[in-house]
């Protein structure tokens, strides 16, 4: 399809200026121009500026009206209506051109169909990932601590996924800590969907919490509120509404997994989820109605009942006799419109396990410190599996070509000595030497025949060997780790004078770790072996920085790194 609305467009082009091409090339045959000197250009940098060949459209990156232009079938509308091209054609040009577009239409035609098939494959991946990580959290929600899923993932944000279920799984206690705050705003929630749903439109949601969930939900709830029309055809509607919404609170009230309790002013229950009825075995039809106190059975408990104007029921921990086991109890009250307190929110987390665990760790001081061991390892394994995923990184780049192997890691070097001579603080050390390892990662896709070739690259070859800084910019964006260090990774090639790539940026307008990069990568670039010719002295790559100091590499950085050099060599 992309190749065919080409080909409609081009000969749709071509068919309106027929017949002006025709007599063009009956009257200027012989007429041959020099775009450099018909347009008084001094882009000495562009590929046609003084070339014997003046078919100057049919070059790659040609800069053309002060701008660097693309492939010929790119910027072919705007070359059929200059008057170099009106000059210079004749009849091998039009044939030459034919045969670059037929190429160059077949290149994307590839280039689309590998990003299909790429596309397909990452959508499979993504699917089987979110089905996995689905699946366990629907097993965690449900009170299940031996939740395991495989971590890894060709697709970083599942892997990601993965580990955060993983070490959720692992600790229920952090989850259980957070409880009682979904316990008592999902309460809120609940009650305000209750009224609603019996015609108190001036209800709303006010209580405040730190997870961003829940308020995201309280706006949305609100919201929903807020807009319900008062007219008496349109309730109807509004209130089924609300009661599906509610079933929908009832049924994640009653998937938590620790007791929930809502209670009168006279300690009487008026609502509780499921787990409390299976907890104190009491049949979930037979709550509603019962008094708070014939549901939990401790000593203190007629002492912590006996509240008088605005006092109310505190958070404490409790040992039930009959069912032995130790409760946490949360309480909070639930004011109405006015603020008056009109009922509690009472949270019951098991905590005898927890309780046990404390006693253990009590009984044994060694325990203690033996977790605090295993900790320190953990995140010690966490570290050094990030820092042998960078390197896994390198060692791809490098490997592309033996005439790169070790240059990222010479490149990362450089950089960092040259960092530390001019002051720089760790954390900044720490993000150039990470961005130094990977500032090559966009050469992953590009041809290996052409990083070996050994004679003169093409116009084509040098435009894609340029692509590299913005690919290695595409290929980490989705890591929100590497965040820093994607404009780093962008701009290594540009120049103090603009006549860098890709953007063309000068002076401050290029990060100042990226220029540090520039000149360690020059440096190791010039004195390595390359198939097409042999490294030259250390010396004469020393001269060039002196001599391009200024106009492409930062003169700070340079006598930073000429300062650090004798030590690094």
């Amino acid at each position: 399809m992309f190749k065919g609305v080409l080909t409609y467009e081009l000969i749709s082009i071509c068919a309106v200026r027929r017949e002006n091409l025709n007599q063009m090339i009956k009257d200027k045959k012989n007429e041959k121009i020099k775009c450099w000197e018909a347009f008084k250009c001094d882009e000495k940098d562009c590929p046609a500026y003084k070339k014997p060949d003046l078919r100057c459209w049919l070059l790659s990156g040609t800069h053309c009206r002060k701008e660097i232009q693309g492939k010929f079938i790119d910027k072919i509308e705007m070359c059929l209506d200059c008057r170099v091209f009106k000059k210079n054609m004749d009849l091998p040009a039009i044939r030459k051109s034919c045969l670059l577009i037929n190429k160059q239409m077949k290149e994307f035609t590839r280039m689309v169909r590998d990003r299909d098939s790429e596309l397909e494959s990452m959508g499979m991946e993504l699917a089987i990932g979110l089905s996995e990580v689905f699946e366990a959290l629907k097993k965690i929600s449900a009170g299940d601590p031996t939740v395991r899923i495989p971590e890894t993932s060709e697709i970083e944000l599942i892997s990601k996924l993965k580990e955060v279920i993983n070490l959720t799984a692992k600790d229920i206690r952090e989850i259980v800590d957070q409880s009682h705050e979904f316990a008592m705003v999902l309460a809120e929630y609940f009650d305000v969907l209750h009224r609603v749903a019996k015609g108190e439109l001036s209800a709303r949601v006010t209580g405040e919490s730190q997870i961003e969930l829940l308020l995201a939900l309280k706006d949305v709830l609100n919201n929903t509120i807020a807009g319900i029309d008062k007219k008496n055809t349109e309730h109807k509607l509004y209130q089924k509404r609300l009661e599906h919404a509610s079933e929908e609170w009832r049924t994640t009230f009653d998937s938590m997994p620790y007791g929930v309790f809502l209670i009168d002013m006279d300690f009487n229950i008026l609502r509780a989820n499921k787990y409390a009825s299976l907890t104190f075995e009491v049949p979930f039809e037979n709550i509603k109605g019962k008094p708070y106190s014939e549901m939990v059975h401790y000593s203190q408990f007629k002492e912590q009942m006996s509240v008088q104007n605005n006092s109310y029921l505190k958070d404490i921990e409790f040992y039930d006799e009959k069912l032995n086991k130790y409760f946490k109890q949360y309480v909070a009250p639930i004011p109405d419109h006015e603020g008056i307190t009109k009922a509690f929110v009472v949270s019951l987390v098991d905590i005898t396990k927890t309780k046990e665990d404390e006693h253990k760790l009590v009984e044994s001081k060694d325990a203690f410190f033996n977790m605090l061991k295993e900790l320190d390892v953990s995140y010690k394994g966490l570290k050094d599996l990030h820092e042998s995923l960078i390197h896994s990184f390198v060692n791809a780049i490098d490997a592309k070509s033996p005439w790169t192997k070790g240059h990222s890691e010479r490149v990362t070097s450089y950089s960092v000595a040259i960092a530390m001579e001019l002051g720089f603080p760790e954390r900044d050390i720490e993000i150039l030497r990470i961005a130094a390892l990977l500032h090559d990662i966009g050469k992953i896709g590009t041809y290996d025949q052409i990083l070996d070739k050994q004679g003169k690259l093409t116009d084509e070859e040098f435009a894609l060997i340029r692509m590299h800084p913005v690919r290695g910019e595409e290929i980490l964006k989705p890591i929100s780790q590497f965040t820093n260090l994607l404009p780093i990774i962008r701009h290594h090639h540009e120049r103090l004078d603009g006549k860098g790539y890709p953007d063309r940026l000068k002076y401050d307008e290029i990060p100042f770790l990226a220029k540090i990069i520039s000149i360690a990568d020059s440096y190791d670039s010039m004195t390595s072996d390359r198939p097409y010719r042999s490294a030259p002295p250390r010396e004469y790559a020393i001269s060039e920085l002196k001599k391009c100091s200024g106009t492409q590499f930062e003169p700070q950085a340079v006598q930073a790194f000429l300062t650090v050099l004798g030590r690094l060599e």
